[in-house]
């Protein structure tokens, strides 16, 4: 603002102030244009520094950890099932000899003529009439049944020594969308789909009785969110035992994540079978993506 300015006619002042913005520019013009060079610098080493940062950031690697996942997942399943059948036969084989002796114990005359059996028919070979043979099959039969009978009994005491160090096996698990109101469960048991559709060849082995058990569970945990009639479909996934239950259709109310946790930590503490086999399953929690893209009906 000019202060202390003579007074001047109209063009005399118009021409001063022409000459003092001339001066000060004169004297800024300098300081400003190297400012603007210095700002022209930074502004080049802000991009080569934005340029290097994104050279230097970690890709996305949301596909490739979806990828490894899955195939984690899908081959730890055939590894537990794997597991599961050799520790269901082991236990199959100590409870029947666990049988043998108890019988040997109770009644060592029934041991003995079972042996005996098996001994007549080895040796006789083709040489026995049809008709002695067969008489000889039915009482063998008939002694088995008796030591058979008391396979509780060795199960029973079995459950003290199990067959071995605990094997850890999981249950594969899906909610749809993984976040919000469910419309879609799914699980992967570490078992055979051969126990649901063909359940006359496993009987009660240990694969079967895991099976039954988890499916009880999954049917108490709908219950306690209100989705007891939700549709429940058994299916084959790559040789596994998958289960499929549509929940859109129910106003599923409260936790069914927690509700199975808790129930699967029940199963573990109150299910003989998987105590005397020295079992325990866990609850694996996938994103769908990654449970979808595995393999399907073998």
């Amino acid at each position: 603002m000019p202060v202390n300015t003579p007074a001047l006619g109209v063009v005399a002042g118009l021409e001063a102030v022409a000459a003092w913005r001339e001066a000060a520019e004169r004297q800024f013009g300098p300081e400003a244009e190297r400012l603007r060079a210095e700002i022209s610098r930074l502004k080049l080493r802000l991009a080569e520094a934005e340029a290097a940062l994104a050279a230097a950031e970690a890709p996305d690697l949301s596909e490739e950890d979806d990828a490894r996942t899955r195939a984690a997942v899908w081959s730890g399943l055939s590894v537990d099932r794997a597991a599961l059948e050799a520790r269901g036969a082991q236990l199959a084989g100590a409870r029947a000899d666990r049988a043998r002796a108890l019988a040997t114990e109770s009644d060592p005359a029934l041991r003995a003529e079972l042996d005996d059996l098996g001994a007549t028919l080895a040796g006789a070979g083709a040489g026995l009439p049809d008709a002695w043979e067969r008489a000889i099959e039915q009482r063998r039969a008939q002694v088995q049944a008796r030591i058979d009978a008391l396979h509780p009994m060795a199960e029973a005491a079995l459950e003290e020594a199990p067959p071995g160090d605990t094997l850890a096996v999981a249950a594969v698990m899906s909610l749809e969308p993984s976040a919000g109101p469910p419309t879609a469960l799914a699980v992967v048991l570490p078992v055979p789909v051969t126990v649901w559709s063909d359940w006359r060849a496993h009987g009660d082995d240990l694969c079967a009785r895991l099976a039954w058990r988890v499916v009880a569970v999954l049917a108490e945990s709908l219950r306690d969110v209100g989705a007891e009639d939700a549709p429940m479909r058994f299916t084959d996934r790559g040789g596994l035992l998958a289960i499929q239950v549509w929940l859109a259709d129910n106003d599923v109310q409260g936790d069914l994540r927690g509700a199975l946790a808790a129930g699967l930590d029940a199963l573990n503490d109150d299910a003989r079978e998987l105590r005397a086999a020295a079992i325990e399953l866990y609850g694996a929690w996938l994103e769908p993506a990654v449970l979808e893209g595995g393999p399907h009906a073998a």
